[in-house]
């Protein structure tokens, strides 16, 4: 279910001397749309220390290998997975003056989830197959832009309607409206479950479910317009 909730900004009164030729009303509105989610993007991945580089590659390249089947036996497509970040670098103990005491290699794998229902059933295939890094989840609806449009709309309308009401107050005649400008969008997409740091020994031996505790929220389209009337 949509939810929508209409907020003022900043309201301008440009009067010049006598209300001469050329005066104009300038209103700010803005509206917020919001809906429920329908899919998501799941970043996810592992990580491996090792005082020797190539065996940290090798195992990190086994465990994406089985995090990638076991995704792809939930049902996600090969194309909705993608490599997000993959990094080699060596860890320094600073307290000892040594260099390189031994390397990290992390490989982080992007997951489009296009049915928010099997999100939970992904995460926690990828979890059991040794996933140990991530777990966060960006959630998305596929008619955002329709939320926008929406959103759009009632911003305009809360600024017209101010712009009314202000020039009843201030006993002027609303004129043509001479301007119409987009200020921008805001859509902050709900984020959970950061800094994921668990082995899948410990998963396994537990037969707990973290895609069990999943809430997903709302998604939120905000949009923001200016009006310039001339008045009289």
């Amino acid at each position: 279910m949509k939810k929508i909730m209409i907020a003022a900004l900043a309201v301008c009164l440009v009067l010049s001397p006598a209300l001469a030729l050329g005066a104009t009303l300038r209103v700010s509105g803005s509206a917020v749309v919001t809906a429920a989610p329908d899919r998501a993007t799941l970043e996810i991945g592992f990580a491996k220390d090792d005082a020797d580089v190539g065996a940290a590659l090798r195992r990190v390249a086994e465990v994406i290998e089985a995090v990638r089947a076991a995704v792809l036996a939930e049902g996600i497509p090969e194309e909705n997975l993608k490599t997000s970040y993959l990094s080699t670098y060596p860890m320094h103990n600073w307290d000892t003056g040594i260099q390189a005491t031994h390397y990290r290699v992390e490989h982080m794998l992007s997951i489009r989830v296009d049915d928010i229902a099997l999100i939970g059933s992904v995460l926690d295939a990828a979890l059991a197959a040794g996933a140990n890094q991530g777990g966060h989840i960006r959630y998305d609806a596929s008619g955002g832009e329709e939320l926008y449009q929406e959103a759009l709309t009632l911003a305009v309308e809360n600024a017209a309607s101010k712009a009314n009401a202000l020039a009843i107050a201030a006993g002027v005649w609303l004129g043509q409206l001479e301007q119409v400008n987009e200020q921008g969008s805001f859509i902050p997409f709900p984020v959970r479950g950061g800094g994921l740091t668990m082995a899948s020994m410990d998963m396994a031996e537990m037969e707990v479910s973290v895609g069990d505790t999943l809430m997903a929220g709302d998604i939120e389209v905000t949009a923001m317009v200016e009006l310039v009337y001339s008045i009289r």
